[in-house]
């Protein structure tokens, strides 16, 4: 799974990756709000993402609420139960189905963390991208009137997941899943509904892709959000 996440980065080193909009409706609040690092992202808390704008086609930088809810939804507590999707069943699921048919996102992010069982203890592990930079899970939104009425629309998404890959399985045996910049295009493409050639998508990362490290156990308590959470306390480890 992926309940717990980093994204330590500036938003200045990465957006040109992603080719957004800076002239988009959120991009200059969105961009303000991550000037500051975030060590330890946590599920209802709002999570940058990226889409593609209706009518610009542009692609656009957004807040959503991380646990998606439904339109059909009159509660927002629905969403803490739908964090992940899992991809051998996200085209099957009532929940999930409409919005891969047509919304789909780029989860942005540095890292993730799961928990190993280590005898009577759970030791927590930071996963990166091998060189330390920023990568997009493949996510899914939604846009909810019913639960909070007289508010504005409740903006919300989904991290696909997908089965752990040979660095991370003994971990944990799910993922999140990390997409192909290649890629990128046609996940965010609402007129592509292919649902085959989208699911061929959501693989495990390539293993030379990620690296692991050991870290503080002052990640586990969701209320700290400071630089120790991601302390290492051992060696980083790559696929060999």
């Amino acid at each position: 799974m992926c309940g717990r996440m980093t994204l330590r980065t500036p938003p200045s080193h990465w957006l040109q990756m992603f080719l957004v909009d800076d002239q988009g409706e959120s991009f200059a609040e969105v961009n303000q709000a991550l000037a500051t690092p975030r060590y330890n992202i946590a599920p209802t808390q709002n999570i940058p993402a990226i889409v593609r704008g209706e009518a610009s086609r542009l692609r656009q930088l957004k807040w959503f609420r991380w646990g998606l809810v439904p339109a059909w939804a009159d509660s927002l507590a629905i969403g803490s139960k739908m964090i992940n999707a899992r991809s051998e069943t996200v085209h099957e699921k009532p929940s999930f189905r409409k919005a891969l048919a047509s919304r789909r996102c780029l989860v942005v992010a540095d890292g993730y963390y799961e928990w190993k069982t280590e005898g009577k203890t759970k030791q927590p592990f930071l996963i990166e991208h091998s060189d330390g930079g920023v990568f997009a899970m493949a996510g899914l939104w939604e846009e909810n009137r019913k639960a909070m009425p007289g508010e504005p629309p409740i903006q919300s998404c989904t991290i696909i997941t997908t089965a752990g890959n040979d660095l991370t399985s003994d971990i944990h045996d799910r993922m999140p899943v990390i997409l192909a910049s290649d890629d990128f295009d046609t996940w965010l493409d609402p007129s592509h509904q292919d649902t085959e050639s989208l699911r061929s998508m959501l693989v495990p990362a390539a293993n030379e892709l990620l690296r692991r490290t050991p870290v503080s156990k002052h990640v586990g308590n969701v209320r700290n959000t400071d630089e120790e959470c991601s302390r290492p306390i051992g060696e980083a480890v790559t696929w060999q």
